[in-house]
């Protein structure tokens, strides 16, 4: 697995994408995306520009029923972005990642998919924003690889055993990637300064990080 992340501003901006902005205008996966809000856009392009850089070039890129982008005959890919950061990730098999800058906890967000035991183990925690960034990666990382994203059933799911083993890299920012087991699925987890990433696959592998 290949985890590509950069900031948006300097992936637009890169003179070696700038092939792929000209082709950007005539892409159906942009124009059928495109918004009148400009940060949305930018999003847009610099996904628009991961999938031609690191995925395929000019083969078109389908949607299916859930809405997920794919390429027929290609990797797997799934993309995630966060503020001013973008992360896409590439396999054989089908994958989640979720990417998210650590934010404060909201309780009413964390009623709508987090567990009654999730939400107790974060107000008592000491770093309650760190670990409930943290669980939403986790949570949205697995609803993507399910392929329904953040469902309500993700409240039956209790993810406290990896935010147990987890917790202590919410104080670290070497970019290190720890691999926990739920439920033959396996999350790889790390964190890049102030954002939380989380990639949810069904075979443990090797997690290679490339910083664009």
């Amino acid at each position: 697995m290949k985890l590509y992340i950069g900031n948006i501003d300097e992936i637009i901006n890169n003179g070696k994408y700038r092939p792929f902005l000209k082709s950007a205008e005539k892409d159906d996966y942009v124009k059928n995306k495109w918004s009148k809000n400009n940060k949305r856009n930018k999003e847009i392009i610099a996904s628009y520009i991961l999938i031609r850089s690191f995925v395929s070039k000019d083969n078109k890129i389908l949607f299916t029923d859930m809405k997920k982008p794919y390429i027929s005959g290609f990797s797997n890919f799934n993309i995630s972005h966060s503020d001013d950061m973008i992360c896409l990730c590439t396999d054989e098999d089908y994958i989640g990642v979720d990417l998210q800058k650590i934010s404060e906890y909201r309780k009413r967000a964390a009623r709508a998919i987090f567990s009654e035991e999730e939400i107790k183990y974060i107000e008592n925690a000491e770093n309650k924003d760190g670990i409930f960034t943290l669980l939403w990666t986790i949570k949205e990382a697995y609803g993507k690889k399910l392929g329904d994203g953040l469902g309500k059933h993700l409240k039956k799911t209790n993810f406290l055993s990896i935010i147990e083993k987890t917790e202590q890299i919410c104080f670290e920012h070497n970019g290190s990637v720890l691999v926990c087991s739920y439920n033959n699925y396996y999350f790889y987890i790390s964190k890049i300064k102030n954002y939380y990433i989380t990639v949810c696959s069904d075979k443990k592998d090797k997690l290679e990080i490339i910083y664009l």
